[in-house]
Formats: C-alpha cells, structure tokens, sequence
C-alpha cells in the first residue's frame, strides 16, 4: 500500500529478483531544477526491490540509463531493499525539452535526495549510497551534498577527472 500512498509516483510490479519479496519499476516525478519548482518536471525511473522495511535499503546511484534490475554485489551481500536510480536526461528519464543547465550534479544529487525523503518512513533500517564508474562518481558527490542521507557510500572505480583530458594518467603511467 506504501507506493499507492506516493504522490507523483507510477509503478508496475514486476517479477521479484531471487531472494526479494517484490519488485517494481516506478516512475518518479521530478523537478527539473530542485530550487525553482515552476522551471517544469520529468519522470525518473527506478527499480526497487523489497525484502523488509526494517532491513538496511541500497540506493544505487547510476551515472547512466538504467534498462533492467539487477541484485547489486552489496545489496546481495548485506540482504538489503535497493533502489535503482537512473541518472536525470538519460535512459526514459528524459525532459519534454533537453535543457542541458539542468543536467549538473547539484540536481541529479537532490534527485537522489529527493527519493531518500520519500521512502524515509517506509525503509527504516540503515541507507546505504552505492554506484559503479560515473554512479560512483555520482555516490561521491551524493555523500558531498546530503551527508546525513546515508550511513555508508560504497563508491565503485570512481574516477573524478580534474580536465577534460587529465594529466595524472600519464604521471601515473
């Protein structure tokens, strides 16, 4: 009944992933810039996976589309809910219009923030922030805006490049 009660939020149960009680693809209203609610809105996909709402819950911060569900490796490896992310103007989590100024990580970190609140009281064990390359990058700077969001980031091959080419490869090579 919790995602019933959701404003704002479209979902379609999907067939659970092994060791899950449910699944659903949901589709998120957001706004296009978090500090001026008039600029419009876009749906944001996520796939959530529950198998308890006391259990610790992984939100998995994609730096890309995300098509299908996965069991993300710490998911799997604390017995976790988890909540896939598809990161804002890729993938069907599009704007009508493709205004790039909206596609910055202060945004695409409040999208993030913005689905932690909202499942706040029904996930009530401990959130964790994990993402892998850019996700990762996107886990970083989620930790960096909204530090009491989650109790761990896990940030996987998280490359933060300083230029467009970065010099320190070649140091390093």
């Amino acid at each position: 009944g919790y995602l019933y009660d959701l404003e704002g939020v479209r979902f379609e149960q999907l067939k659970a992933l092994p060791g899950f009680e449910a699944s659903y693809e949901l589709y998120i209203e957001q706004p296009l810039d978090h500090t001026d609610p008039e600029a419009g809105t876009f749906f944001q996909r996520v796939f959530l996976a529950h198998q308890g709402a006391e259990l610790p819950t992984v939100l998995v911060t994609e730096g890309y589309e995300r098509g299908f569900q996965y069991p993300a490796e710490l998911t799997t490896a604390i017995g976790a809910n988890q909540l896939i992310v598809e990161h804002r103007f890729y993938g069907v989590s599009l704007p009508e219009t493709m205004d790039y100024t909206y596609l910055n990580i202060e945004q695409a970190t409040a999208d993030l923030h913005r689905i932690r609140t909202m499942f706040a009281d029904w996930f009530t064990g401990p959130w964790l922030a994990s993402g892998i390359s850019k996700g990762g990058q996107t886990t970083i700077f989620y930790r960096y805006f909204y530090p009491e969001d989650v109790a761990v980031s896990v940030p996987y091959v998280a490359p933060v490049n300083l230029s467009l080419e970065d010099p320190r490869i070649y140091a390093f090579l």
